[in-house]
């Protein structure tokens, strides 16, 4: 974070520049993954995560594109940040001064079930609809599961989210796949779940999924990208494998 000093210098260079019609944003820490996600309620899985990846705040500040931030003419969407986005758009826009506020996960929505664990059971939830999840499962699908399979041929994998293109739709077609579609509520199936997996390969933001299993006390697995911007430690709070064989082992 910048000290108060820099803050304001970056305040002042703000309010020098009346014309540009400059906002102070403050951006949160959303997940861009979940803005649209329909796997329960609300922007992130059941709207009940830190903020809402769709809030927005606009300053005008000309044209450009970058990560989780887009400029147009109208001013900058913050759709979701994390460090990185925020230092990005300050190098963009040196004189808008940004705060990133933290996650947060609901811990009374979002608890321990009482729904007995499927120990053969792994889970991933998310909008279909958005690219990073519909590449995520596919990936796992094709290279990590016949792995995990291979080995205990009794796991089962639930792609639990709305909006599956017939890509997704046609991994039920390999054995222990089931594909959900869109439900009333994730928690169920979350609860049912031995492990909870993120096999993002890209995306930006942060995923605030990986929140919601942690506070049900699951097991996550990730890749690197897909536990950017949590500042969780890998092997202490998280597994974190970018490799089929890594990832199989470890889920």
């Amino acid at each position: 974070r910048r000290s108060g000093q820099q803050r304001g210098s970056v305040s002042a260079r703000a309010r020098a520049r009346p014309s540009v019609g400059v906002q102070v944003l403050r951006a949160t820490e959303a997940g861009t993954d979940d803005r649209s996600a329909r796997a329960g309620r609300g922007g992130s899985a059941n709207g009940r995560s830190g903020a809402d990846g769709r809030v927005r705040r606009t300053a005008r500040v000309g044209r450009g594109k970058l990560g989780g931030v887009e400029a147009g003419g109208d001013g900058v969407e913050t759709g979701g940040m994390q460090e990185q986005d925020r230092e990005k758009l300050e190098r963009l826009c040196p004189w808008i001064a940004i705060e990133v506020v933290p996650n947060g996960v609901d811990l009374d929505y979002f608890k321990p079930g009482e729904i007995e664990q499927d120990k053969a059971s792994l889970v991933f939830t998310g909008s279909m609809d958005w690219h990073p999840n519909e590449d995520a499962v596919l990936y796992f699908c094709n290279h990590i599961f016949p792995l995990i399979r291979a080995e205990l041929p009794e796991p089962a994998f639930y792609i639990v989210g709305g909006s599956p293109s017939e890509r997704v739709l046609n991994l039920q077609k390999l054995d222990g796949v089931i594909v959900t579609g869109l439900v009333e509520d994730v928690r169920p199936y979350i609860a049912n779940a031995s492990v909870y997996v993120v096999p993002l390969r890209v995306g930006g933001g942060t995923r605030l999924k990986i929140l919601q299993a942690l506070a049900m006390k699951k097991a996550v697995v990730s890749t690197s990208i897909g536990a950017e911007g949590l500042g969780l430690q890998p092997d202490v709070h998280i597994l974190v494998a970018d490799e089929p064989q890594d990832f199989a082992a470890s889920a």
